[in-house]
């Protein structure tokens, strides 16, 4: 027993000299979040000089202020990885005399992962009025941005874009054509492709700091103002770390402020030593910066993550299942991923796997049931997946899976839906999409008592819901879209008495909606779109189930 107390002494005396070296502060819990969104951005930059970026915020005010005669708008994305300093030159840019004494109107939008038009318009209006529009439609709102841009010569900046559709910045694009020419719009992103989709002309690629820059910048934030850079031995060391650091600014900002604190040739060494122990390491990608070797290479050195996040990987080595300390792992839109190594599984402390966007990823580990302690499976938008692993039935612990995937082979739909789901119990959130065979639901569908969000999409041969769907008294959210062969919305539905939101869109057969639909207390938002038999019977004041809305 003395034994096993002095082994925790010493466990808990290393925690806690870590907890030193990287001045680690202990905060409360917070509530979780499967989507770790970044804080809002505003426009807002102190007068004070950028180090290495005064080449690059001339380079962008020139495109800014040159003219253009052949149209009204055109647009100038910057593209760099994360941590580089995007927002922080578009703030400069934004700021500067001359650009404010070019354009009559300037706005400031941050986009981040949700490019929803409603939502950019409505913040775009905001920025340009002081004031936030409140409970309009889409078509007002784009009357109330076209009456406040109509003829002006205007600067929009959207920060941090994500969105890889054309369809969705054309109709974003087209509702911004009403300003005078010259008007611009710069975008910062991490992704080529999102620049490419924005301006295939006009991309200006934001590159990392010199080796000189890098260390002016550390310099400052290491040793401040006033502090004599006087150890030669401090200066060795820090130029070391830095060549870890690869040019980042935000890297740079970051480890110069935990040196700032000590200036020891032993603190300093211990931090250099232990950046192979780092708990967490984002990799702040775009399209070409991480390759496979590389990857490789971070998941031999960096054996304690906790948690692991990068975009746009090209491929998942083998190496990752090395990394078994680790909770979180995000390779959201990798779109070269086709198929994720078997090692995955292997990561048994995993709590959350992110693959959402990951277009071109076909399946999942085969044996993802070792995955026991794995609470979050984020596969949305994951269009190639052809099914689910047989295990995953086995997950006791899962409580999100966004898209469930069922084989084309209809013999094996009604033989494994049952195992699949029976057992997922934590289960919160879930999407039955394209199931070309599946003509009915499991009635395991009863068994996810703990679910508050069910989605069915694009279910060709769907005829019913189940008729098990009355025992979630937990569902909130209830989506029914492109289900082309459902006919009747069943009576029972009064039963989801927690039932906040009900959405039913594309299904073309529904022809009537029941009379139990009234009695959902709980009903805040009900969207009916394309059913078009539904559409006339729910005609404002005059369709037979009007009474019922």
């Amino acid at each position: 027993m003395s034994g096993k107390i002095k082994a925790m002494r010493k466990k808990l005396d290393a925690v806690a000299k870590e907890n030193r070296d990287f001045n680690l502060k202990v905060s409360p819990p917070e509530k979780y979040s499967l989507n770790m969104q970044r804080e809002e951005t505003h426009s807002f930059v102190p007068n004070e000089k950028v180090i290495g970026r005064e080449g690059d915020k001339e380079a962008i005010i020139e495109l800014l202020l040159e003219p253009n005669d052949e149209e009204n708008l055109s647009v100038i994305p910057i593209v760099g990885i994360g941590g580089l300093g995007k927002t922080t030159l578009a703030q400069f840019v934004y700021n500067d005399e001359n650009v404010n004494k070019h354009f009559e109107l300037k706005m400031w939008v941050c986009v981040s992962d949700s490019f929803e038009l409603k939502i950019i318009v409505e913040k775009i209006i905001a920025s340009a009025t002081g004031k936030k529009p409140e409970d309009l439609h889409i078509d007002q709102l784009q009357k109330f941005l076209r009456e406040n841009i109509d003829k002006k010569k205007y600067l929009l900046v959207l920060d941090d874009v994500w969105n890889e559709s054309h369809n969705k910045w054309d109709e974003l694009k087209r509702l911004l054509m009403g300003g005078a020419k010259g008007s611009k719009i710069v975008i910062t992103t991490r992704v080529q492709l999102v620049a490419e989709i924005t301006s295939p002309v006009s991309i200006y690629t934001l590159k990392g700091l010199s080796e000189d820059e890098s260390w002016s910048l550390f310099e400052q934030i290491a040793f401040r103002k006033g502090q004599e850079t006087n150890i030669p031995r401090l200066i060795e060391i820090g130029k070391e770390i830095l060549v870890r650091c690869q040019g980042v600014p935000l890297a740079i900002k970051s480890i110069g402020s935990v040196l700032c604190l000590e200036k020891t040739e032993s603190k300093w060494s211990r931090v250099k030593d232990n950046q192979k122990k780092m708990r967490t390491l984002l990799l702040l990608s775009n399209k070409y910066s991480l390759d496979k070797p590389m990857l490789n290479t971070m998941t031999l050195n960096f054996r304690s993550l906790r948690a692991l996040g990068g975009r746009a990987i090209t491929s998942v080595p083998n190496s990752i299942g090395n990394l078994i300390h680790l909770k979180y792992l995000d390779l959201s839109r990798s779109h070269c991923i086709i198929t994720l190594p078997e090692s995955i599984t292997r990561l048994w402390n995993l709590q959350t796997l992110k693959v959402f966007f990951c277009s071109r990823l076909e399946e999942l580990p085969k044996d993802i049931k070792e995955l026991v302690n794995l609470r979050h499976l984020d596969d949305n938008e994951c269009e190639s997946l052809s099914n689910m692993p047989r295990g995953l039935g086995q997950l006791t612990c899962l409580q999100t899976l966004p898209l469930f995937v069922v084989s084309k082979d209809s013999s094996s739909i009604s033989k494994h839906v049952d195992d699949w789901l029976s057992n997922l119990m934590s289960l919160k959130k879930l999407m039955f999409w394209r199931c070309p065979g599946l003509t009915s639901l499991s009635e395991a569908v009863r068994f996810l008592t703990s679910l508050c969000s069910l989605a069915f999409q694009d279910l060709p041969k769907l005829a019913c819901l189940p008729a098990s769907l009355p025992h979630l008294t937990n569902l909130q959210d209830l989506y029914i879209i492109d289900c082309p062969n459902l006919m009747i919305l069943p009576e029972w539905i009064s039963k989801l008495t927690s039932l906040e939101t009900l959405g039913i869109e594309d299904c073309p057969k529904l022809a009537s909606l029941p009379d139990e639909l009234q009695c959902l207390r709980s009903l805040q938002w009900l969207k009916i779109a394309n059913c078009p038999l539904l559409a006339k019977r729910c005609g404002k004041g005059i369709g037979e189930d009007w009474y019922i809305l």
